[in-house]
């Protein structure tokens, strides 16, 4: 569009595409995202090797996508994996076993959230941060929480047998 025309033009008529319209045009396939992080997984440890902090990454970045797409197996094998190769206890493997207890939580697996959030804590304490830890100090009171609910839900258990 010549600068001339752009001057006359409303700027309601100046416009981003919506994404659906660019999707369309484009062929978009619903699983590009899902497939492009697959095959860059492949290539991470193909050219770097399986325990390079790329690939690390990488499982995890696919993990979270397949959460989003409700394909919470397919989640936890990566993750699985990711914690595998991330042998020593390292912020990242603490971040990592820490969405692996969030999964288990939103899956409402609330005794291996709590064992995962306690692994995360023993993790992270390892690797010699201060008790003043934003992040550890986030971890005791999810591990907190836990343990109410569990109470909570073991009191409700015993009330509705007991009727």
């Amino acid at each position: 569009i010549e600068s001339s025309s752009l001057s006359s033009m409303n700027a309601t008529e100046i416009r981003e595409p919506k994404f659906n319209e660019v999707v369309e045009d484009e062929g978009y396939n619903e699983d590009y995202v899902l497939d492009s992080l697959e095959e860059a997984l492949a290539i991470q440890k193909e050219r770097r090797g399986e325990d390079h902090p790329d690939v690390k990454r990488m499982l995890h970045s696919l993990a979270l996508e397949y959460k989003v797409r409700n394909r919470h197996d397919d989640a936890f094998r990566c993750l699985d994996e990711a914690i595998e190769l991330a042998a020593d206890c390292t912020e990242e493997k603490t971040r990592l076993l820490t969405c692996l207890g969030n999964m288990y939580k939103s899956r409402r697996m609330y005794t291996n959230a709590m064992d995962t959030y306690l692994m995360s804590i023993a993790c992270l304490t390892d690797t010699g941060v201060s008790v003043d830890n934003p992040q550890l100090a986030m971890l005791v009171r999810m591990v907190k929480r836990l343990e109410i609910q569990n109470r909570l839900h073991s009191q409700n258990h015993e009330l509705s047998s007991v009727s």
